[in-house]
């Protein structure tokens, strides 16, 4: 009962075992692309509508919502051999894995150690340099010394790299 369809997005042909209207796309992502183009914007009604919504939820409701470091945890085994490739460096991730594994670890700035919000990693020699996103060439600053740095007030020596920065099981924070 195998039926061959065009996805109406990419217009590949695709093997469905459904016999219905509604399958017209090859998967989640062809299908969330092709409605977006063809989706109004919302308005700042519908959004704040929605935001107010979810607020209201949170505040009468809370245990609905998962979250806490018990959250945290499980979500993280579920990336556990996700990815089957070697990291070398934290910038081997997105930029997003690398915000979580930070926050996960619970790093501050490099040289203050303010972690009360998140840090940047800044490249301390530039990108310009042979592999310039290993550990060696990246150090973690708060919003503050990382503007301090960009201004040329704080020297490169007194930036300490991430190398000597992260302890050696920093991976483990990616996997969980």
């Amino acid at each position: 009962m195998d039926k061959i369809k065009i996805c109406k997005n990419c217009q590949k042909e695709f093997e469905t075992t459904r016999n219905t209207r509604k399958n017209v796309f090859c998967g989640h992502s062809c299908s969330a692309t092709y409605n977006n183009q063809v989706r109004e914007p919302m308005s700042e009604e519908q959004k704040k509508k929605i935001s107010d919504s979810l607020k209201k939820a949170w505040k009468e409701t809370p245990e609905k919502f998962p979250h806490g470091e018990n959250h945290v945890q499980n979500v993280a085994k579920g990336t556990k051999n996700k990815y089957n490739r070697e990291i070398m460096s934290i910038l081997d991730v997105s930029s997003r894995t690398t915000s979580k594994i930070l926050k996960r670890m619970n790093l501050g700035c490099c040289i203050c150690g303010w972690n009360e919000g998140s840090c940047d990693v800044h490249h301390i020699y530039g990108r310009n340099i042979e592999n310039c996103d290993s550990n060696e060439n990246l150090t973690y600053l708060c919003p503050n010394h990382h503007r301090l740095v960009h201004e040329n007030k704080i020297e490169k020596k007194d930036l300490i790299p991430l190398s000597k920065f992260l302890p050696d099981n920093w991976k483990d924070f990616y996997y969980g």
